[in-house]
C-alpha cells in the first residue's frame, strides 16, 4: 500500500509479510527505467514502512508522473503505481 496517493511530497510504502524472506522494492519510471532501489534485503515478518521522497538514486527530483513500485519477494512479485505531482 502507498500513501498519500496521488503524492506531492513523500510517499510512504507499507509492506505486509508473513514470514522473514529477502526482498527487494524498486521504482520504475513509465519507460521501464529504474529510478530507485528502497530497499534490498532481509524483510522482517509483520509490517515495515518504507518511504519515497520524490528522488532518484542520485539524488535528483523525480519529474512529475506516474512510478511504478515493484516488490519482489522469492516466492511473489507484485506492482503498484504511486503518481507524484510537482505543486508549484
Amino acid at each position: 500500500t502507498a500513501w498519500p496517493n496521488p503524492v506531492a511530497g513523500a510517499a510512504r510504502l507499507r509492506l505486509t509479510a508473513r514470514e522473514a524472506a529477502p526482498a527487494r522494492v524498486t521504482l520504475f519510471d513509465v519507460r521501464g527505467r529504474l529510478v530507485r532501489r528502497l530497499f534490498d534485503g532481509p524483510l522482517p515478518a509483520g509490517e515495515t514502512t518504507l518511504e519515497w521522497d520524490g528522488r532518484d538514486d542520485r539524488g535528483d527530483s523525480s519529474a512529475a508522473g506516474l512510478y511504478y513500485v515493484r516488490v519482489e519477494r522469492p516466492t511473489r512479485h507484485e506492482t503498484r503505481v504511486i503518481t507524484l505531482v510537482r505543486v508549484r
